[in-house]
């Protein structure tokens, strides 16, 4: 399901200190723009007045929004900011930088309505103050998700231990290149008369703030080891003076150590693309950095590039192939990149600022920034159930929906609490996609602790979706307050309820357990009950109705011959008979000896069908003995444990009658399987059934003989139809965060 199916657009709000001259402003900007144009609807709060790339936004898809705070000790700027919460309901929040992402924290605790709340690390300095780290590590758990723009910043905050890994994303800065244009030579002639550049010098650029982080001592350093060559060269340090004491250390150093060397200090300049133009070799020596915008838009412009191995510039730049790497404060390994790249034919050039090129627009570009935030900003659905193996109709069903939900480019997980009932060891790290892109996290344990288990798991997978599947709640209403403490807050919580015998137990239960289970279920933001009268038992037991919703546990299923199937099918054709169908747990309340003994009763029909009994997940040995004697009475009765559920669906679709001569029941998956095929569906009347069924007494071996042959005689219309669609509705109501195309 595209965004179109569940939700128009977004409502996001980017939250940074100012739109002044700084790299995480102009990115903020960059994206704003982005989103706006790619139709959510973007608000741009900042609470500082500095303006400079004000005429950057696009004011037709951003609305820009001004919020004055007063010093750093405005308290009431918190409740300013909750207010403005409350007045724009945005679905996600987006904040950029140290003090902007402390402050939507803290006012998210005075908002109260789900949104998604995603915070960025731009600098891997974070490390550097102690305070700040912190900070960092207390308000993290209030960050759905954190993105940083670089891997090395991630790892810094996971050494750190602010936050887990699984809560952070890296998005790679993207660059707006709607400014940068190709000039001809005579362009670029002009342009280096007006920098006082000579039109024959190797022109050195290094684009960053005069402040030591960008370590343009280094570079000079780098050049006294290169006499022969200097004369050669010109530098163009262009960036705003942050640090007056350090330009007159770098001027004092050049005056005495390159007094043949032009070094033009340019300050901050509004026309990069004009920079990067007459540049031959661009350097960004630095301590330390995030991902700078600059390496990526000098890739964008195709210049020859090196730069320090700090962060991921060493993942940016491929050495030798599209740029070079040194170092850290190595000025030998720069000198001889400065040599290296003054000795380089057109060809080696060429092939290098090609590279370097193709990188940036497989990585850098705006659009893949936008739909890298777009799937951080989709809702991320977690299911909590089992996911076959075994194989049970709770366990297909959450397959097929979680595996529904990928196909249409949701983001989901399974926790399964039952791995351990299964023999299953579980799994407590990193789970891989299955074949159709489902990631399963087994957990060990049994009963409730297993439950408590997948809360916990669930936990640290930061879902904005939660949607539990039970059948025994008698066990689920004891550990269900605990695993809903472990979701934590600005989550939607869902329980569909697939218990055949849930409404007799729950309407038994004494006053006070009756009184706690009702206040647990309204915790739930919806719930889902796969039958009316399941519904009807909540609604008379005081959960509002308005939260309740009924759908049927039926998804389409998925179709696959087998050579053991073909065989039954084909050898019931050669003697002319029909296949009667019926499956469940290998238990007693499934009624399998019900249906043989009807069929002994009644050689007529014995030789009408051919009868197939499909086992799975649960059995019972002594019951299966006792039945398989009588169906060795019947002489062709075939049974099956452990069929596959798409092998199931095969054996369905060619079947005549499908038989559920259960003794209690919810929605039953196969008979609404069978419906989907056109087979009729003969099922007991012990609880209410779908309208296409034909029902029987399970007391009465004449009523079910007789609904047996009645169903010989008639080809039910199809009437299941697929619910995901509704499911999806339930999802991604109102004031939820979307899905993502």
């Amino acid at each position: 399901m595209h965004r179109s199916d569940a939700s128009t657009s977004q409502s996001i709000m980017l939250f940074i200190d100012s739109l002044g001259s700084g790299g995480a402003q102009r990115q903020l900007v960059t994206l704003a723009n982005a989103l706006g144009k790619s139709g959510q609807k973007v608000y741009l709060v900042t609470y500082y007045p500095f303006w400079h790339f004000k005429s950057h936004v696009h004011e037709a898809d951003v609305e820009m929004i001004y919020l004055p705070r007063g010093t750093k000790f405005d308290v009431a700027f918190i409740f300013r900011l909750a207010k403005l919460l409350y007045r724009l309901k945005p679905d996600v929040i987006l904040s950029y930088l140290f003090t902007p992402n402390v402050l939507v924290r803290l006012a998210r605790l005075l908002y109260w309505r789900k949104c998604k709340v995603v915070t960025s690390e731009r600098n891997i300095d974070l490390q550097r103050s102690r305070s700040r780290l912190m900070v960092e590590k207390l308000l993290s758990p209030l960050s759905d998700v954190i993105v940083t723009n670089a891997q090395a910043t991630r790892r810094m905050l996971v050494d750190n231990r602010v936050c887990s890994e699984q809560k952070i994303t890296v998005i790679p800065n993207g660059v707006d290149t709607s400014g940068y244009t190709a000039l001809t030579q005579e362009q670029r002639g002009t342009l280096r008369q007006q920098f006082a550049i000579r039109p024959d010098s190797f022109l050195i650029l290094l684009p960053g703030r005069i402040q030591a982080q960008k370590n343009h001592i280094s570079l000079l350093r780098a050049l006294t080891q290169l006499p022969d060559v200097v004369s050669r060269c010109e530098l163009l340090f262009v960036g705003d003076v942050i640090d007056t004491g350090l330009k007159h250390e770098l001027e004092a150093f050049i005056e005495k150590e390159l007094p043949g060397l032009s070094v033009h200090f340019n300050g901050q300049c509004d026309d990069m693309n004009a920079v990067y133009e007459i540049a031959d070799l661009v350097v960004l020596p630095s301590l330390f950095e995030g991902l700078p915008n600059v390496v990526i838009e000098a890739m964008y412009k195709s210049k020859l590039i090196a730069v320090s191995d700090t962060s991921d510039n060493a993942a940016i730049i491929e050495d030798g192939v599209s740029g070079f790497i040194h170092d850290v404060n190595d000025d030998q390994a720069l000198a001889g990149i400065i040599m290296q790249a003054l000795n380089l034919d057109e060809a080696q050039a060429s092939s290098i600022r090609k590279a370097a090129h193709e990188a940036f627009n497989r990585h850098y570009t705006v659009d893949a920034m936008c739909e890298k935030y777009l799937a951080v900003f989709a809702a991320k659905v977690v299911l909590i159930g089992g996911y076959p193996p075994p194989v049970g109709g709770n366990s297909v069903h959450i397959q097929r929906l979680a595996r529904s939900l990928v196909a249409h480019d949701i983001r989901c997980h399974v926790v399964d609490p039952y791995s351990g009932d299964s023999g299953d060891s579980g799994d407590s790290g990193d789970a891989a996609p299955d074949d159709a892109g489902v990631v399963v996290h087994r957990v060990g344990g049994r009963g409730i602790l297993s439950l408590l288990q997948a809360g916990w798991k669930a936990r640290t997978l930061n879902p904005d979706i939660v949607h539990m599947h039970v059948s025994a709640m008698e066990r689920f209403v004891y550990a269900g307050p605990v695993l809903l403490l472990l979701m934590g807050m600005n989550k939607k919580l869902l329980l569909t309820i697939h218990s055949g015998s849930f409404v007799k137990k729950y309407e038994s239960q004494g006053g006070l357990k009756r009184w706690f289970s009702v206040r647990f279920l309204r915790r739930f933001d919806g719930l889902i009950t796969v039958n009316a009268e399941q519904k009807d038992a909540l609604i008379r037991s005081g959960c509002e109705a308005s939260r309740i919703t009924t759908i049927p546990a039926y998804l389409p299923p998925d179709v696959e011959g087998s050579d053991a199937i073909d065989a039954v099918i084909a050898q019931a054709r050669s003697d002319n008979k029909c296949l009667l169908v019926t499956s469940g747990y290998g238990l007693p309340l499934y009624g399998y000896e019900k249906i043989i003994q009807s069929l002994i009763d009644n050689p007529d029909l014995a030789e009408q069908v051919r009868l197939v009994i499909c086992l799975y997940n649960t059995y019972d040995e002594a019951y299966i003995q006792d039945f398989k004697q009588k169906m060795d009475v019947l002489g062709d009765a075939v049974l099956f444990r452990g069929l596959p559920s798409a092998e199931f669906a095969y054996l369905l679709k060619h079947a005549s009658v499908y038989v559920r001569a259960t003794d209690r029941d919810g929605d039953a998956v196969a008979i609404r399987e069978a419906n989907s095929f056109g087979v009729s569906v003969v099922a007991s009347s012990i609880v209410a059934r779908p309208e296409f069924c034909l029902l029987f007494d399970l007391a009465s071996s004449e009523s079910l003989t007789a609904a047996i042959k009645q169903g010989l005689n008639h080809r039910e219309q199809a009437q299941s139809a697929d619910n995901f669609q509704r499911l999806a509705e339930v999802y991604f109501s109102e004031h939820t965060l979307p899905v993502t195309n």
